[in-house]
């Protein structure tokens, strides 16, 4: 026995009740169209009925039954969509247009269903072919799920008791312990920022090149990992040897060039890696904004409440409006940040030109401070001893904390153990086996 065809998802009869609340009240054509676009309707009389709304709304022309009437005539689709009769059926019964919001938004989620359909079906079909490459899909599909995803927003929008219950919820989450944010390795910070960043934070890091950048940001993403955050590294410049290496004398406290020479130390660190929740990712090709944006997004839905961009500067254009670039790139890694509750955290090395000072030391250092929650800069001078004690004397200043305290010139001093590539706090008062680790 044949199974009936099954129909695609679709609400026609709320379809009606959008259109019809837009005639009858033009206030909500802009809330509608800020929901849906023409091919979001199912029907395709009211996808052309919803063209006509919106070509009137784009010349600030009125909307009722004669201007919508007219219009259509024009484009030669008034007979399609049912004539003057139909139109005039839409808008009765409607004595308000108070539930337009929500019927756009039900409107939008069958029409979500349906792109989804459409995506794992061609996907489906490609993926028979013998001739298919297997990455160019999946990376070809990711970008159209990623892109449907942000849609979803849309359908988020909240009101004023939305975000107070939401508020509610935040609060005995607190009152719980079950509210968590991300501590980071410098315990002077967390005490700073009461227990680390909370989500919706957006870090900027600056330092200059060789002052331990990389190692600080690896040795932030092991320790929200070590806390159970799920945690993604996103790195411009860097192999994943690099960055392994770096990890292996921080996780193991040895000397990197010895750990890497003795076996049990590379399997006892591998299983550390393989516990951890935490994603190392590079090649990130081509580095621009685009490719950086999608790649964030795989890692938000992936499940990441942690990420981290190192080297941010490369993935902006090159040329006059480098820094322009970055000011958009900074906003877009900010909007998500929000928008999903994360942590991202951005670095950026020193910008050319000597002249430069501040903030404007940093590529796009002034825009990032701009945008950013917290603002962490990591001051360290060569030193003459370093090469045979492997030990840097690195401050700590945190310029801008809009979650608590910032730090002053003296900032915290951290030591820098270059043979393990990883940072303590410093006392001077305790020997260097009594020194407070985290």
């Amino acid at each position: 026995m044949r199974e009936p065809l099954r129909q695609p998802p679709q609400a026609v009869a709320i379809e009606k009740q959008v259109l019809g609340a837009m005639i009858y009240s033009n206030s909500c054509i802009r809330l509608v169209r800020r929901i849906l676009t023409p091919d979001d309707f199912y029907a395709d009389h009211h996808r052309k009925i919803y063209e006509g709304i919106v070509e009137l709304d784009s010349i600030k022309s009125p909307v009722d039954l004669i201007t919508l009437s007219d219009v259509l005539r024009k484009k030669g689709s008034l007979e399609l969509v049912g004539g003057e009769t139909y139109l005039v059926e839409l808008t009765m019964g409607i004595s308000s247009s108070a539930n337009a919001i929500q019927h756009s938004k039900i409107v939008l989620e069958k029409s979500i269903l349906r792109q989804q359909i459409s995506i794992c079906t061609a996907t489906a079909s490609r993926g028979y072919s013998p001739t298919e490459d297997a990455l160019h899909l999946l990376d070809e599909t990711a970008d159209k799920i990623v892109g449907l995803r942000g849609r979803v927003s849309l359908i988020a929008e909240r009101d004023t008791t939305d975000q107070l219950e939401e508020f509610i919820a935040y609060a005995d989450r607190v009152m719980t312990g079950k509210y968590k944010r991300i501590p980071i390795h410098i315990e002077s910070f967390n005490k700073l920022s009461k227990g680390g960043a909370r989500p919706g934070s957006y870090i900027f890091v600056g330092a200059e090149p060789g002052g331990g950048k990389t190692s600080f940001l690896l040795q932030m993403a092991y320790h929200a990992a070590n806390n159970g955050f799920q945690t993604e590294f996103i790195e411009g410049e860097m192999t994943s040897d690099e960055l392994y290496e770096r990890l292996l004398g921080q996780t193991m406290r040895r000397n990197i060039d010895e750990a890497l020479l003795d076996k049990e130390a590379i399997v006892e660190f591998a299983n550390v890696m393989y516990s951890l929740p935490l994603k190392i990712t590079t090649d990130v090709f081509p580095r621009d904004a685009a490719t950086l944006e999608s790649t964030v997004m795989r890692a938000i839905l992936r499940g990441a409440k942690f990420i981290i961009v190192d080297y941010l500067q490369v993935f902006a254009n090159k040329g006059s409006d480098e820094f322009a670039h970055i000011k958009a790139i900074s906003e877009m890694l900010r909007a998500k940040c929000l928008e999903y509750k994360v942590v991202i955290c951005v670095a950026s090395s020193l910008a050319r030109g000597k002249e430069r000072k501040g903030m404007d030391r940093f590529y796009g250092g002034a825009q990032l401070m701009h945008d950013c929650s917290i603002a962490m800069l990591l001051d360290g001078e060569q030193q003459d001893d370093e090469i045979a004690t492997g030990v840097r004397r690195v401050v700590l200043k945190v310029p801008k904390n809009r979650g608590g305290a910032r730090t002053g010139e003296d900032g915290i001093t951290l030591r820098y153990d270059l043979f393990q590539q990883r940072f303590t706090e410093y006392y001077d008062q305790l020997p260097p086996s009594q020194e407070s680790v985290f």
